[in-house]
């Protein structure tokens, strides 16, 4: 029965990943291309913050059954202790994301390169740590290596996502500021509002 009950808690958690996963990428795109709105901005951030949720309350129901939350258990299990790890970072990430990010998405004005470079970081760290998850909860070949291994990997990982996220801080920077520019000749009538979601 336990072994039922897991198997369902799994198929649920990869059904809310995805959709997490997915939803985040198309609000990214949105965001890209000038199409959300503030409040639509709110929507999208509300309904990935609760399929992540779901995925988070899930995984970790999972982690239960198979390690009762034991340290020793986890500790002696790499993959599931660079899932953990990986899994606290995406939801740093993500406060980061909801906390910073909305808010120099709605300001006004011209985004400075400072500014569009913080978000193009914590976007590609958000991207890096979604696809990482995936990998990670994938694979059965990590379980054969020690945290010791793994770990440098996750760094170097990571790493080359920063320097990802710096070189397309220019594309960002330009990308938004062509947004509210527009966006000002919205308001002052000079151009036709363009379809929100």
């Amino acid at each position: 029965m336990i072994e039922l009950g897991r198997t369902a808690l799994i198929f649920v958690h990869l059904f809310f990943f995805s959709f997490a996963l997915s939803s985040m990428l198309y609000a990214d795109y949105l965001v890209l291309k000038g199409r959300i709105d503030t409040a639509g901005y709110r929507r999208w951030t509300r309904k990935v913050l609760l399929l992540l949720l779901v995925f988070l309350v899930t995984g970790f129901a999972i982690v239960f059954i198979d390690t009762g939350f034991k340290f020793s258990v986890i500790a002696s299990n790499p993959k599931l202790s660079l899932k953990l790890l990986c899994i606290a970072v995406l939801c740093l990430n993500g406060f980061l994301l909801h906390q910073l990010s909305f808010h120099l998405h709605c300001k006004e004005g011209r985004l400075s390169r400072r500014a569009a470079l913080f978000l193009g970081l914590v976007g590609a760290g958000s991207i890096c740590h979604w696809l990482m998850a995936a990998f990670i909860g994938s694979t059965a070949a990590l379980a054969d290596y020690s945290i010791a291994t793994v770990v440098p990997g996750y760094l170097g990982v990571c790493f080359i996502a920063c320097i990802l996220g710096a070189l397309l801080t220019p594309y960002l920077q330009n990308r938004v500021n062509m947004n509210r520019a527009q966006a000002e000749l919205v308001q002052l009538g000079l151009r036709k509002q363009p379809a929100s979601v």
